[in-house]
């Protein structure tokens, strides 16, 4: 990536690149998932530690007690 971003120094990272590769539908197509991808990125990886959390201690597992309490909680 930093040999790109020096041969390109334009705004833009891979939809610039894939752009000038392969045309601007690749180019939107590149952008349009990483932008997508982002928002997956932000739910998975708390949950993935707290599924850690939940290995190492065991205590920590889920009930129907515990899930409940967080569902109905005001706002």
């Amino acid at each position: 990536m930093a040999e790109l971003a020096s041969a390109m120094p334009d705004e833009g990272g891979y939809v610039t690149w894939t752009t000038r590769a392969f045309g601007p539908f690749w180019g939107f197509q590149v952008g349009w998932w990483s932008w997508l991808d982002s928002f997956v990125d932000v739910a998975v990886y708390p949950a993935l530690f707290v599924e850690y959390l939940r290995y190492w201690h065991p205590t920590w597992r889920r009930s129907s007690a515990g899930s409940s309490r967080w569902c109905s909680s005001p706002p």
